[in-house]
């Protein structure tokens, strides 16, 4: 993995992933939403070259290790948070349209 290839994903995440440099952090959950959102941007046509793609993964391959139990009951207590809250909102449309 050359210096140059890692600078140009990290000046794409810059670009794409804002949130990141300042709120990320190396875990597979943050790492997971970069590559979405570098994802997001190939599909709206910016170029996103294959280089950035191998170092990307290279990067989550490293991480994955490390991902712990915790970060796992973390992510299903969001996800649950985000329905309860999907259906609580869904339900005051619905009421709201009565």
């Amino acid at each position: 993995m050359s210096t140059q290839n890692l600078t140009s994903l990290f000046q794409l995440i810059e670009k794409y992933s804002p949130w990141f440099p300042e709120y990320g952090t190396m875990n597979v959950k943050d790492w997971d939403k970069v590559g979405s959102d570098l994802k997001r941007a190939q599909q709206e046509g910016h170029n996103i070259p294959f280089s950035a793609w191998s170092v990307w993964s290279a990067v989550k391959t490293a991480l994955e290790p490390f991902h712990t139990e915790e970060e796992e009951e973390e992510f299903q207590d969001d996800i649950e948070s985000l329905i309860t809250k999907s259906l609580i909102i869904s339900k005051v449309n619905h009421h709201s349209l009565i």
